[in-house]
């Protein structure tokens, strides 16, 4: 999607529009191996090759009717994403959705973070 689109801070943490260059980091830090709940609650297959992966995170990237947001750590490893996809702009809708690839990153409010900054600035 092409559109200016800030960063957010929550906690150390950062929220941000995916880049191209992120491509590989998004690659080794999520999928090497994916947490396997992480493929069970978004209904993926357990495993990905980089050849995969890679062209998919640019293609997305690159496409007008989606939105892509990295969750960054404190230490620059990529841990989630905030997705807005399946826009359909004459009816105003999409589809909406967080991942927060890593167990040690859930249960502290970083699935809600993007929610609500998507909220606050209709994102």
């Amino acid at each position: 999607m092409n559109c200016e689109i800030p960063l957010f801070a929550h906690d150390g943490y950062l929220l941000r529009p995916a880049r191209h260059a992120d491509a590989d980091a998004y690659y080794e830090h999520n999928f090497c191996p994916l947490d396997p709940k992480v493929a069970r609650l978004t209904g993926c297959r357990p495993n990905f090759t980089r050849e995969e992966v890679v062209p998919f995170f640019h293609a997305c990237i690159s496409d007008e009717d989606r939105l892509d947001l990295l969750l960054i750590a404190p230490d620059g490893a990529i841990v989630g994403e905030s997705v807005v996809n399946e826009i359909d702009w004459d009816a105003r809708c999409a589809n909406f959705r967080c991942a927060i690839f890593h167990p040690e990153h859930r249960g502290h409010g970083l699935g809600a973070f993007p929610h609500r900054q998507r909220l606050r600035r209709r994102l």
